[in-house]
């Protein structure tokens, strides 16, 4: 484990699931009708596939032209430059790009480090022996940074394959891919900087000499074995190359551009899980999560069973097509009520206060209350007035919005609002099936339909 800057103490998983379900001042990028994200990995790969190429400008091009490339998905990340909209100076960050280096390969600097590691892991036993703690050190970091790039990278990937229909959910997932960018590098840079601590010294004894350099470009990293006729003229450039490196390396302050990172760090900080650990828990989704993400909500399940009923399909065929198995659907549900926010609606249309609170809230079975925005959904709206002091069971995204009059608030931008009625339809729709899963759904809605 390469952690050893500070001594872990607590369990995050709990805590960062939490942290999850807050979407602090999330970006919403718009331009026109075309709705675009920043890769947080790197800025000028729209598609997503570790290289900037022209078909990275093309992508933008075809979006502000109107085409429908993604068929309601993510699809790709078009804003470059990060100002919240999406026009032709994206197009001509990415054409700079292009004109002012020779590799397009992504991450050029964390790859000649990854290749260094990989060297040092694969010639272990020659290194000096007064060097082998701090060689050990630097597989070690670089390995966990690796493996959290991998999940980094897979999430982007996922991600692209969403559904832009639940606007909340995807900007709250956008965000946590975002945080966990900046925790990886934060990290990574900080394992280098302890790294760096005594390592002049280190390498001053162990290699007395002057190093044996072929460096044509002193002030670039630019390690490259095969210069070298044996290998300890190799180790001795190595390390004097990660020693100028790491004392120039510094740490962004991310907290001043990313919503609630210095949360989320502080709580990696205070557990003992490694960075890679750590990044694969806060990314991780459950069947819930890829249910909301691909744009699809409680109420829409219950009208597909509705729907399902009226056209005189087989619940157990509708199951097997939709989810594969009811231990799918089953654990969908355990989501969705895990999730969700289930206590009595007060609706109010009129926002109060200058517009600082929305005027709607939920009490829930403890007595807390908790404020909705329906935005200006009309079935929202319209629902809400219906269920207006009833029970109701409501999905959403939990944001912390800021203001004048109230400092802050935590506020449930709703996506799904359920109320008695559908409850009591669908109860009697599984009632009257006898089939073996219909009876394990209904039996699982146990103390739900009766909220």
């Amino acid at each position: 484990m390469a952690k050893s800057r500070s001594h872990r103490k607590t369990d995050p998983r709990n805590y960062v699931r939490d942290l999850r379900a807050e979407c602090l001042e999330p970006r919403r990028l718009l331009a026109a009708d075309v709705f675009a994200f920043q890769n947080p990995a790197h800025a000028m790969d729209v598609t997503h596939d570790s290289f900037v190429t022209p078909a990275d400008a093309l992508t933008i091009v075809n979006a502000l032209n109107g085409f429908d490339l993604f068929n309601g998905k993510v699809g790709a990340y078009l804003d470059t430059n990060g100002d919240s909209t999406v026009a032709p100076n994206d197009v001509i960050g990415i054409i700079n790009f292009l004109n002012g280096v020779t590799d397009s390969e992504l991450d050029a600097v964390d790859t000649e480090f990854e290749f260094a590691s990989e060297y040092c892991e694969d010639h272990f036993d020659n290194i000096p022996e007064g060097l082998k703690p701090v060689a050990q050190q630097f597989i070690d970091a670089t390995n966990e940074f690796v493996s959290s790039k991998v999940l980094r990278d897979t999430a982007l990937s996922d991600f692209l394959e969403f559904s832009l229909d639940n606007n909340a959910a995807i900007v709250a997932r956008y965000q946590e891919i975002e945080v966990a960018t900046g925790v990886i590098d934060k990290e990574y840079r900080l394992d280098l900087q302890e790294l760096g601590v005594g390592l002049t010294e280190l390498v001053s004894a162990n290699f007395p000499t002057d190093p044996t350099t072929v460096d044509e470009f002193p002030e670039e990293y630019d390690f490259d074995p095969d210069e070298f006729d044996n290998i300890e003229d190799v180790f001795d450039e190595l390390f004097n190359e990660i020693d100028d490196v790491v004392g120039e390396i510094e740490v962004p302050d991310y907290g001043d551009v990313i919503d609630n990172f210095d949360d989320v760090f502080q709580t990696y900080d205070d557990t003992e899980f490694g960075l890679d650990e750590f990044v694969g828990d806060f990314l991780e989704t459950d069947e819930y999560d890829i249910f909301v993400l691909e744009g699809h909500d409680f109420g829409e399940l219950i009208d597909d069973i509705e729907n399902m009923y009226d056209a005189g399909f087989d619940l157990d065929e509708f199951v097997t097509d939709e989810f594969g198995t009811p231990e799918e659907l089953i654990n969908l549900l355990d989501g969705i009520f895990g999730s969700a926010y289930i206590g009595e609606l007060v609706f109010n249309d009129v926002a109060a206060i200058g517009g600082e609170t929305t005027g709607s809230n939920i009490i829930l079975g403890d007595g807390s209350v908790v404020e909705l925005d329906f935005g200006d959904d009309p079935d929202l709206l319209a629902l809400a007035e219906t269920y207006d002091n009833t029970n109701v069971l409501i999905e959403g995204v939990a944001e912390l919005v800021y203001g004048v009059e109230i400092p802050s608030r935590t506020v449930i931008d709703v996506t799904a609002l359920v109320g008695q009625q559908e409850l009591d339809a669908l109860e009697l729709l599984l009632l009257s099936d006898s089939s073996s899963i219909a009876t394990t759904v209904l039996t699982h809605f146990d103390g739900i339909l009766n909220i």
